[in-house]
């Protein structure tokens, strides 16, 4: 069978990186071109052709900016983080300026590209010219809040910020969602093994990659806890090309292909297993001396007691019956075997569930035991 190329690590980099540089590109095409048109009148072939061309060095800039900075400043505390974020888009901003007058200044006046006078004036523009002074500030006040609203969104994860300010989890309602708990394999040996330092950068840098593959398969995370992750899908999303099930073998080659940077920091690959269910829930903000988003409903409850099965059942990834009903059984080439129903604690009803079977390319990415 024919591996998805989101199977691929190399193909998912790519893809965010050209995800990433077209929205920079076309941000940087209309920053400049606005408040070169609205806020000094410039002519439009002027404004047009120097945001055409700091689009694209911009655009460059800014990718590497989201993709490699970003993500190294949330080691920081939030201060620091968003402070270091500021300078480097500013860094940015000053360059596409900088391009913009000389740019401007060469269809202008006519000088060759190259004049030395060309750059020298636009210099002393960008230093001494009151009337780009609003554009700075504009420039400023957009940074520190997209930097803001980026750091907050991070805590929160993708669209829980909007929902947030919406008002949703204000006015819950039960909705459908399939769940996965992806919990790190032996971990209390492991911890014991490592110390708590090396242990807690461990459990980061797994979770780092659970965050670089769940996007291509459409799967947020709600929560941690401790060294599990509580994973949910909408339904519409989760059961396309069984896509929440497809991310748990991704999830395998990716670790995989990181086998040699794990065994150098930690001695070992980490192993994970999962949990999979499907019902209703609740998802509504509770405070209580904090304030977090929580969802609840049985479907987290029995998501939690199905993945505490696989080590009793020998398997790395357990789906409910329920949620196997929901999927196509011929998606992606995905085998359902009934493992029988089982009780689970709490519940009055027996489970049934299902391992999962993987044919082809993508059983290639093997266990990623504790060895």
């Amino acid at each position: 069978m024919m591996r998805d190329r989101r199977f691929d690590p190399r193909v998912r980099r790519r893809r965010a990186i050209l995800e990433w540089m077209a929205w920079s590109v076309f941000y940087a095409f209309v920053f400049p071109f606005l408040t070169m048109t609205l806020l000094f009148n410039f002519k439009f072939s002027e404004a047009f052709v120097s945001s055409l061309l700091v689009s694209f060095i911009g655009g460059v800039c800014m990718t590497g900016v989201f993709l490699g900075l970003v993500p190294y400043t949330r080691r920081f505390a939030f201060l620091p983080a968003i402070g270091l974020q500021l300078v480097s888009v500013l860094a940015v901003t000053a360059l596409g300026f900088f391009l913009s007058v000389v740019v401007v200044g060469w269809m202008r006046y006519e000088v060759g590209i190259l004049d030395r006078t060309l750059y020298e004036g636009a210099v002393r523009v960008l230093l001494f010219d009151p009337t780009l002074r609003p554009a700075y500030g504009i420039a400023i006040g957009m940074m520190l809040l997209m930097s803001a609203l980026g750091q907050v969104s991070a805590k929160l994860g993708p669209g829980v910020l909007w929902s947030w300010m919406l008002g949703r989890y204000h006015r819950p309602r039960e909705e459908v969602r399939i769940f996965m708990f992806l919990d790190l394999k032996d971990s209390t040996p492991i911890a014991e093994r490592l110390g708590a330092d090396r242990f807690s950068r461990l459990i980061q840098e797994f979770f780092r990659d659970v965050g670089d593959c769940l996007p291509f398969f459409g799967g947020r995370v709600s929560h941690f806890i401790g060294d599990e992750a509580v994973i949910y899908w909408r339904p519409k999303r989760g059961l396309k090309s069984g896509d929440c099930v497809q991310f748990f073998f991704a999830l395998r080659i990716q670790i995989e292909s990181k086998a040699e940077s794990y065994r150098a920091r930690y001695g070992f690959v980490p192993g994970f297993k999962a949990g999979l269910h499907i019902g209703e829930v609740v998802a509504a903000e509770v405070t209580g001396g904090k304030s977090e988003i929580v969802l609840h409903g049985d479907a987290v409850n029995t998501t939690a007691r199905i993945v505490a099965k696989c080590a009793e059942l020998g398997e790395d990834l357990l789906v409910s019956g329920e949620a196997t009903a929901a999927l196509d059984r011929r998606a992606g080439g995905l085998e359902f075997v009934s493992l029988g129903e089982h009780s689970m604690k709490g519940k009055s009803k027996p489970v049934e569930l299902f391992a999962v079977r993987v044919a082809g390319e993508i059983a290639s990415g093997g266990d990623a035991g504790l060895r």
